[in-house]
């Protein structure tokens, strides 16, 4: 019988996460996006954000960059 994908991933993720493995973050990406993927990686759970914020804050900066770029349009 196969495994679950989860269950094969499972020792990578708990061994990548014991030593404070994270992907490469993206260069040209907005600071405050840069921000939450780091709060989203912390290793005290606590410390992360819930989804109830994650949302919040993804929403608030489409938002902001939406009225970046009519703005750009603008000039």
């Amino acid at each position: 019988m196969m495994k679950a994908a989860s269950q094969c991933l499972c020792p990578v993720i708990e061994i990548a996460s014991y030593k404070g493995l994270r992907p490469d973050l993206p260069q040209k990406a907005h600071p405050k996006l840069l921000d939450l993927m780091q709060r989203c990686w912390e290793t005290v759970p606590d410390k992360r954000p819930s989804f109830s914020e994650i949302t919040v804050e993804l929403e608030t900066l489409l938002q902001e960059s939406q009225e970046s770029a009519e703005a750009d349009n603008r000039n």
